[in-house]
């Protein structure tokens, strides 16, 4: 992971399993993708130095990396695809003989890494790396890290289309499985980007259940 050393004021981590970790996933995703990942850790490591926060940067980069696992089809198990993102890392992790603790954690950083006003009161591995994704997506002000910080992560690691591409993967992962968007970010995605896409209201669920009131 050479490439990983050139970032500046950044703590690339080193592990065995994170070298293990960056060659699966960028073996498996395709450019975009995988420089989302990098990004992600990135993001998410600056803004916690920026605010003096105690973090395990192996946990983070390993949380970062994974969190997308299941835009890949051998990783998609028909949950929500954070789920089945943090279901394969934990996977991945338990062969490699991590600790289970370390593990849970990580778990729980992919698993709501897109759910909102959640992580940021979990453990900071949690809360950065919802951080790092989401100021990558957008979902977080772009002015939370110096533009010449925000450049040179870029730089390192080009967005490529980011923007539309991730739209795209996105739709396709409602397509597959529209079930496992229900009540997620992803009916937004269904609604703009799917044809004949319709997600259950949360009213009609209620309403129509079996229970007499």
């Amino acid at each position: 992971m050479s490439a990983l050393q050139s970032a500046p004021d950044i703590r690339w981590p080193d592990s065995d399993i994170c070298v293990a970790a960056h060659d699966l996933v960028k073996e498996v995703s395709p450019a975009f993708l995988y420089n989302h990942l990098m990004r992600s850790y990135a993001f998410g490591a600056a803004i916690g130095q920026k605010h003096s926060k105690s973090f395990d940067a192996e946990m983070l980069f390993l949380g970062a990396v994974m969190h997308d696992l299941a835009f890949v089809d051998q990783f998609e198990n028909g949950h929500r695809f954070e789920v089945d993102s943090a279901n394969a890392a934990k996977n991945f992790l338990a062969e490699h003989g991590y600790d289970d603790k370390k593990i849970d954690v990580i778990w729980q950083a992919i698993a709501l890494h897109s759910t909102h006003d959640v992580p940021q009161f979990m453990a900071p591995e949690v809360a950065l790396v919802q951080f790092g994704a989401g100021l990558d997506v957008g979902m977080f002000p772009y002015d939370a890290l110096e533009a010449k910080q925000i450049d040179q992560i870029v730089e390192l690691y080009p967005r490529l289309g980011f923007k539309k591409a991730i739209i795209e993967t996105l739709g396709h992962v409602v397509q597959r499985n529209p079930r496992a968007t229900v009540t997620t970010f992803l009916e937004h995605v269904g609604h703009r980007c799917v044809e004949h896409y319709r997600a259950p209201n949360f009213v009609d669920i209620v309403t129509r259940s079996k229970f007499a009131e």
